[in-house]
């Protein structure tokens, strides 16, 4: 249980981090890009900027999944042993 609580605030921060990685990798890809070469078609631009931050993205996506997973699972055990286990009969 609380394993569960501690991979869940580890993948959270790996993909804020993530997310500020794909941000920023974007931004420098298409300043240099303009740099490098003005004329570029904006398809060209666009698809470069999407190649580049495609493995920031994909990890991003895959650590929230993990987060939201663990804290699901983690919200599940807490609601099963908030609820008191009927008594068998005698």
């Amino acid at each position: 249980m609380k394993n569960l609580k501690i991979i869940g605030k580890v993948a959270t921060f790996f993909g804020i981090i993530s997310t500020i990685f794909v941000v920023l990798s974007a931004i420098i890809t298409y300043f240099l890009l303009q740099i490098a070469s003005p004329t570029a078609p904006t398809e060209y631009v666009v698809f470069y900027i999407l190649s580049t931050i495609l493995p920031y993205l994909f990890l991003t996506m895959l650590s929230l999944v993990i987060a939201v997973i663990s804290r699901g699972i983690g919200k599940e055990n807490l609601e099963k042993e908030a609820i008191p286990q009927a008594q068998p009969a005698e």
